[in-house]
């Protein structure tokens, strides 16, 4: 494994790290927080703590499904 790879692996360990603190927050910490703490400006709407998710999930499973769908249409092209 080269330098390059390690260097890759640990920016997006890092990356997911903070996106999971940032997310556990946000929905975790400020319900319980006055809505006029400093703090919560530094968040969106808690509405969108469920969309966000959502709307990744399925643009993930949309993306899957169609690298499947690919990958069975390439099989069935060479037989």
């Amino acid at each position: 494994m080269s330098v390059s790879d390690k260097v890759v692996g640990l920016v997006l360990m890092l990356t997911g790290i903070v996106i999971w603190v940032y997310y556990t927050l946000w929905t975790m910490m400020l319900p319980f927080l006055p809505e006029d703490h400093f703090i919560q400006q530094y968040f969106p709407d808690r509405s969108l703590a469920l969309a966000i998710p959502g709307v990744a999930g399925v643009l993930l499973l949309t993306a899957i499904g169609m690298f499947v769908a690919k990958v069975m249409a390439d099989n069935a092209a060479k037989k």
